[in-house]
């Protein structure tokens, strides 16, 4: 009798139709473990006809109970918003097991959440929504949101946004709806906005930068940020606002002026790194804030400076070209490669290679910060022996040094190259010599 062996990949599929021919199948139909919640599936296997054993047509029918179960999310209020100190409120996600797209390991789109926002405080006037989960914050535009497979916690922040009314305080209610993917456990919490106390009519001068997610995060050349800044009382005559920026860092930014009308509508003000081609470490910048008026209580008042977090996009490193099937022979013309750098310097940057004795010496070359982009030419030649060998395959290392912290001793890729040997010296003449 004849055996065949074979393997099913069922993952994701409510049925899959297999055909094999065969006088028997030995033992179990083997299935796959996967860690994804789908329900009970079914296989349909299939006997084709054959002139060995004749008939054919008969199915068998498996079926296949899923032992994964969807994560349960329960909703845990956390801390309350607070307007003073503009401290966001917390609405925790609890995860009981790792999130699943939408329920299905093979569907690559991430999983929908869909939730009611209630509550006396207003949503865009009292407070805005922000997502934090898997290290990003993003702010919640409508009333869903997705995350991506794997995640296993989440929280929804309610940022505070200080009126400068004195009133009650006010709740924010959030409500979890059903969604594929997962089950509900205690769906809905509730928060309290706890009001700042202070008034306009207080007349408490002053000038209120709020960050828009408690701090200001931007990436180089990806990313902007904001805050806002208003007066916290009616001057006597307009106010200008000026912003000082390390401007190798972030975009300078135009002053604002507010008048006796306007002191109390908050100005957006965006902040924009600056996108340079140099590799530094992810660092801070600070951007701080003089007022001009003819009013005396606000002219010179002293602001609050903001820092911004800056993370770096530009990796050191050497770009390699025409490097790909690097083949060399002996006795033949040396082969070129070319060499620039990824990003700028801020110094010379020295690269030598270490090679073996196989290989003639390469010469070094030097990169400045004016043509750190522009390729230079390396050859490589074989060296040339008497000696019988197969080809070799060996790696070009490249020797970085600069005055550069960021380049000098940069470990970067080998250039992986054969050497092929030179045809007369696998040849012998008569008599045993060559």
């Amino acid at each position: 009798m004849k055996r065949v062996i074979f393997f099913l990949d069922i993952s994701g599929e409510e049925r899959v139709v297999v055909q094999v021919d065969a006088t028997g199948i030995s033992g179990g139909i083997p299935d796959f473990d996967d860690s994804a919640a789908e329900g009970n599936e079914t296989i349909e296997i299939t006997l084709n006809p054959s002139e060995e054993y004749g008939g054919g047509g008969n199915t068998i029918t498996a079926n296949i109970v899923d032992n994964d179960s969807p994560p349960t999310i329960d909703v845990v209020a956390g801390d309350n918003a607070t307007e003073e100190n503009s401290e966001p409120g917390v609405f925790e996600l609890d995860l009981s097991n790792p999130l699943l797209s939408n329920g299905n390991e093979n569907d690559d789109e991430d999983a929908i959440f869909n939730f009611t926002i209630g509550g006396d405080a207003t949503r865009g006037e009292d407070y805005n929504l922000v997502l934090v989960a898997n290290n990003t914050e993003r702010d919640i535009i409508g009333n869903s949101f997705s995350l991506p497979e794997g995640t296993n916690t989440a929280r929804i922040e309610v940022r505070p946004i200080d009126d400068n009314e004195e009133e009650v305080n006010e709740n924010v209610t959030f409500t979890l709806n059903e969604g594929e993917g997962y089950e509900l456990g205690a769906n809905s919490a509730e928060l309290t906005i706890e009001d700042s106390g202070r008034d306009d009519a207080s007349n408490v001068v002053g000038v209120q930068i709020i960050e828009s997610q408690g701090e200001t995060n931007v990436i180089e050349g990806q990313t902007t940020d904001n805050y806002t800044i208003e007066l916290t009382s009616e001057p006597t005559s307009d106010v200008t606002i000026n912003f000082d920026t390390e401007t190798t860092q972030v975009e300078s930014i135009d002053s604002i002026t507010f008048t006796p009308e306007n002191f109390n509508i908050k100005e957006n003000v965006t902040v924009v790194p600056v996108d340079d081609d140099i590799s530094t470490e992810d660092r801070t910048s600070v951007i701080s804030h003089t007022a001009t008026s003819d009013d005396d209580a606000y002219d010179g008042i002293t602001i609050n400076e903001v820092t911004v977090n800056i993370t770096e996009n530009d990796v050191p490193g050497i770009i390699i070209a025409n490097g790909n099937n690097f083949s060399i022979a002996e006795g033949a013309a040396g082969e070129i490669y070319t060499i620039a750098l990824a990003t700028e310097p801020t110094a010379d940057v020295n690269i030598s290679f270490d090679i073996s004795d196989d290989l003639e010496a390469i010469t070094p070359i030097t990169f400045t910060p004016d043509n750190f982009a522009t390729p230079q030419e390396v050859t490589v030649t074989a060296a040339i022996d008497d000696e019988v060998e197969e080809t070799e395959f060996q790696d070009i290392d490249h020797i970085i040094e600069s005055d550069d912290s960021v380049y000098d001793g940069l470990s970067v890729q080998p250039l992986p190259i054969a050497i092929n040997e030179l045809s007369f010296d696998n040849i012998e003449t008569a008599g045993g010599f060559k």
